[in-house]
């Protein structure tokens, strides 16, 4: 294959990027590569929309996502976040989004192993080096894909240096202080191959109080022989983003770039350590495996403004109370984590919420599958036999602190957590264990040279354990720091 080499210096009004070096590929010569990628050994990768890395970096950066918006018809990216680093990514429909709540329609894989995070099966393409990817594919659904995969999965693949050796760098700079520096490099020595990469990216934002900021690393160091191979792969990421939400049209038409109220951050720190190893059984067959943890810890806290105000009955002068929700309904008094009403500090002036959440996961999981390719029929027949093993362990802590709306509509916190009575504003506290386990089996058959048959199977086995930390013990989880307590339940539950 030809190698692809790029040395350009380009300007245009108000951003510049630089780029030096070589994006190479791999070279014909050489022992084989097997490169393992999800479920199925690469089922429907010939009919499925992929990125090369010369794609990847087509724009100057390297920008994965950007990629598949520009070439691949039916992708669409939307900032539900309100975050330009955190996209939902959608296509004919369905959706990979780090958004909470969204429907997850889409199954996310990288180097095989399951990106869906456990806690909502979002998928966080914030913390994927986009200098460190080779290739990225959206394949059309197929239950070897497993849970999520209902319109077709994301298939992501890292670069080594048997893939891609050569040393690629990038720079660039823009409005609203926007830079971004990658650089990548890659090589082997005989049997043993290495390759880095280091992402960072940053800016102020268009809109007021948005600053956001990414460092992401990646390191393969692997081995490839005729019969056998391994890689280990690592990737870490330290985000820190905000995703301002909508304004009012009144204060947009008044100045743009205005927003409501803040801060609206989310700080994520990630690692993931995987084993890939291949052997090769006979010339026709080898077995191939994924073996993955990590680790993912995010902190996040959003000012809002609230429905509180000073209680109108006299017999509760003083006091503070939720605006009611109908003329004909009584207000309700705000009470703290110890049960008491909250007194009236502010005098009359608005009030707000700041709304902390955390969440740390700890998972890993286990691919291994038979992959067998031989000519028959005139054709190429591929069949995979493999199973899958995904567990995690979560625990989610949230509260709500009172604070004051300040005039630039900042929320600055009063220290006086919110604990309703009827669990209206309450902290919530939450352990949560997933075990996942499926079998499956696929197979490409040529039947005439115009005819193929693909089909796919799955079987699945999900096991979901849910232990629920209830006030008042919990009522300090979070603090002003996000961090969550080591106390022991007060009221748990299990849930199957």
């Amino acid at each position: 294959m030809p190698r692809i080499s790029r040395a350009a210096l380009t300007a245009s009004g108000a951003w510049a990027c630089l780029a030096f070096g070589q994006v190479a590929s791999a070279q014909d010569t050489g022992p084989p590569v097997i490169v393992v990628t999800a479920p199925g050994g690469g089922i429907d990768m010939e009919e499925a929309t992929s990125l090369d890395r010369a794609d990847i970096y087509l724009a100057g950066s390297p920008d994965a996502l950007a990629g598949l918006a520009r070439s691949v018809p039916g992708v669409l990216l939307g900032e539900a976040q309100g975050n330009p680093w955190q996209p939902n990514l959608s296509w004919r429909g369905f959706a990979a989004s780090p958004l909470q709540g969204q429907a997850q329609g889409l199954a996310a894989y990288l180097d095989g192993g399951r990106l869906n995070l456990p806690f909502g099966d979002t998928v966080p393409f914030d913390v994927i080096p986009d200098a460190a990817l080779a290739g990225m594919a959206l394949t059309d659904a197929s239950p070897v894909y497993g849970l999520n995969a209902l319109g077709g999965a994301v298939v992501m693949t890292t670069a080594t240096g048997f893939s891609d050796p050569g040393t690629v760098a990038t720079a660039s700079y823009g409005r609203f202080d926007e830079r971004e520096l990658s650089a990548a490099t890659g090589g082997t020595s005989g049997g043993l191959g290495w390759f880095g990469a280091l992402q960072y990216r940053a800016e102020d934002g268009w809109r007021d109080y948005s600053p956001s900021e990414l460092v992401n690393g990646y390191l393969d160091i692997g081995h490839e022989g005729e019969r056998f191979g391994i890689h280990l792969k690592l990737v870490g990421a330290d985000t820190d983003l905000t995703g301002n939400g909508v304004s009012p049209v009144e204060l947009i038409a008044a100045r743009r770039q205005s927003v409501y109220t803040h801060p609206d951050r989310s700080q994520t720190r990630y690692g993931r350590a995987s084993l890939h190893p291949w052997l090769a059984l006979s010339a026709a067959s080898h077995l191939e495996g994924t073996f993955y943890y990590q680790t993912l810890r995010v902190r996040s806290v959003n000012g809002d403004s609230a429905d509180i105000e000073a209680c109108d009955d006299e017999d509760e002068a003083g006091l503070l109370c939720l605006e009611p929700l109908a003329e004909d309904t009584d207000e309700i008094v705000l009470t703290d984590a110890a049960g008491q009403p909250v007194a009236d500090v502010l005098g009359g002036e608005d009030y707000g919420l700041l709304n902390r959440g955390a969440v740390r996961t700890r998972s890993g999981g286990a691919l291994v599958q038979f992959v067998d390719e031989r000519e028959i029929m005139g054709g190429t027949n591929r069949f995979v036999l493999g199973a899958s093993i995904d567990g995690s362990r979560t625990r989610f802590a949230s509260s709500a602190e009172l604070g004051a709306l300040t005039d630039d509509r900042s929320v600055d916190g009063l220290g006086t957590l919110i604990v309703q009575a009827d669990g209206s504003i309450a902290p919530v506290g939450l352990v949560a264990k997933t075990r996942f386990a499926g079998v499956f089996l696929s197979d490409v058959l040529p039947v005439t040279d115009r005819l193929t048959l693909e089909p796919g199977l799955r079987w699945n086995h999900a096991r979901i354990t849910r232990t629920t930390r209830s006030a008042p013990r919990w009522t300090a989880a979070i603090g002003s720091a996000g961090s969550i307590p080591a106390s022991r339940c007060a009221m748990p539950c299990r849930t199957r």
